[in-house]
């Protein structure tokens, strides 16, 4: 999965398999061109994103009760080590996942996302731990063969419908 420095996500409950070289990669490109001239320019002070954000009426009073996210939101340079600086990626919420992944790592997480975000709580295993949650993995069958066991791990995760995924017969 990869995330390019956005704010306000909610990634839970998932389950990510032997996704490679990174299971989630969560960067801070706009951050990153805001403040240090990286390669996401667009993001640089006065640049293609700063003039559509002024462009749009996001300090308005209706787009705030419709967004009330936006009311924490600024644009001060002076307050870029806050959350509420519009290039951080922010208020994030990535955590309750379950990882398999031959690194056994969650991926690569820029600094500012854990400082920004809440990244705690997902489950990470090795990949060769697969059969020990899942009925038949290595036969395509990840119905969870004790829900109760990976529920004290990630509290809170919820059996994924398999059944209702892909595709189906109309």
């Amino acid at each position: 999965m990869l995330f390019g420095s956005v704010c306000d996500l909610n990634v839970t409950n998932n389950i990510i398999i032997g996704a490679g070289e990174c299971a989630v990669c969560y960067d801070e490109r706009a951050r990153d061109g805001a403040l240090h001239d990286g390669w996401f320019d667009h993001a640089a002070k006065g640049g293609e994103l700063w003039r559509s954000l002024y462009d749009s009426p996001w300090q308005s009073e209706i787009w705030q009760t419709a967004f009330p996210q936006y009311k924490a939101m600024t644009d001060d340079f002076n307050k870029a080590e806050t959350a509420g600086f519009i290039p951080n990626p922010a208020n994030s919420t990535l955590r309750g996942n379950v990882i398999f992944d031959a690194h056994k790592s969650l991926g690569s997480i820029a600094e500012s996302v854990t400082r920004f975000c809440d990244t705690d709580g997902n489950l990470i295993c090795p990949l060769n731990r697969i059969n020990a949650f899942f009925a038949d993995a290595k036969h395509g069958d990840y119905h969870i063969r004790d829900l109760q066991k990976l529920q004290n791990a990630v509290p809170g995760f919820q059996e994924i419908p398999l059944y209702q995924i892909g595709r189906t017969a109309s």
